[in-house]
């Protein structure tokens, strides 16, 4: 692999959970009245859910689940001079603080209140800054698909077999981790 940006997402990528359920939880388990207020920040979109909850609930880098074989290998990446980027739907609160703890990354872009970065917002953003085919991505789920499909390259992480395949007819899988 020469030289590039390799743009990792978080969430069932690089951690085995997801944030945003992570962090859901401790905020309705402290108050299951809380819910109502998560209903109507949702009317508000996805990222504006994700804003107000990361405004309310801290969740511990150190504590997170991480994916210690693909953890492994993206060190090895940044030892080959890779630029990593990771790149996530979740708060811009919570990708940052995995960005700190973690220390390897470049660059961190989240969602930020207004858009979920996400799918083809993910895509489109990762067009913009690096341009398109100019870039590999890993990631993990059919949302990631239309962000393949604009990839130079798909590292494919804790996938089904179909989604496998569905990755493999958009984009050259160059590495697989289960």
């Amino acid at each position: 692999m020469n030289s590039t940006f390799l743009c990792i997402d978080l969430d069932g990528t690089l951690i085995r959970n997801d944030t945003l359920q992570l962090a859901l939880w401790q905020f309705v388990g402290k108050s299951p009245t809380r819910l109502l207020k998560v209903l109507g920040w949702l009317l508000r979109g996805r990222a504006y859910l994700k804003r107000q909850i990361a405004e309310r609930i801290t969740l511990d880098a150190s504590q997170l689940p991480y994916n210690a074989a693909f953890l492994t290998w993206l060190k090895i990446e940044k030892q080959l001079g890779h630029k990593l980027i990771l790149v996530s739907a979740t708060d811009q609160k919570y990708a940052d603080a995995v960005g700190i703890y973690l220390g390897i990354f470049d660059e961190v872009i989240a969602s930020n209140g207004k858009i979920n970065l996400r799918s083809h917002n993910k895509a489109a953003e990762l067009n913009r800054r690096y341009g398109k085919n100019n870039y590999i991505y890993a990631g993990n789920s059919s949302a990631d698909l239309p962000v393949w499909r604009n990839a130079k390259a798909a590292v494919v992480v804790n996938a089904s077999s179909h989604l496998l395949s569905r990755a493999e007819k958009v984009a050259s899988v160059i590495k697989i981790f289960g």
